[in-house]
């Protein structure tokens, strides 16, 4: 969440959904606001980094398929399907992508 980010709601919601929206539009560009719903909190403290971090799992509904990186480390952008996630990529993912992969049929 940054400045920019701010709203004017008691809760923090709207703030912290703006926080999204904008690392989102930071990273890729999609032809329309996807729909969205917060899923899961997810914590692993199997590595350094998951001990100190919270994530939040949010799972969109896109419109069409067409998304473009924005940044240079996601110029190889793709979608998959579940069956390619859980196939040969699936030891090449992290640890918080491979907890949500495992995920993915309960939403």
């Amino acid at each position: 969440i940054n400045p920019v980010d701010e709203r004017s709601d008691p809760l923090g919601h709207a703030t912290y959904i703006a926080g999204v929206a904008r690392e989102i539009d930071e990273e890729i560009a999609l032809p329309a606001r996807p729909q969205q719903k917060i899923v899961a909190l997810l914590n692993d403290d199997s590595n350094p980094v998951g001990r100190v971090h919270l994530g939040v799992v949010h799972l969109f509904e896109l419109e069409s398929m067409e998304a473009q990186a924005r940044e240079d480390a996601l110029s190889d952008l793709q979608f998959k399907s579940t069956e390619e996630l859980q196939g040969p990529l699936y030891d090449l993912l992290e640890s918080w992508s491979r907890f949500c992969v495992d995920a993915l049929n309960k939403f």
